[in-house]
């Protein structure tokens, strides 16, 4: 499972939702990455 979600993030962070380079807004960072996310909420329903 864990090699499965590894896979899924680095796929997710390379090629589906690239970064957006050093571009930030106003407010606080964010917690998690589009990609930690996503690989979270996955993780959940196969557990």
């Amino acid at each position: 499972m864990d090699a499965l979600l590894t896979a899924l993030y680095v796929y997710l962070d390379d090629h589906v939702m690239p970064s957006r380079g050093g571009t930030r807004g106003r407010g606080r960072p964010p917690v998690l990455t589009s990609a930690e996310a996503v690989v979270v909420a996955v993780a959940q329903v196969l557990l």
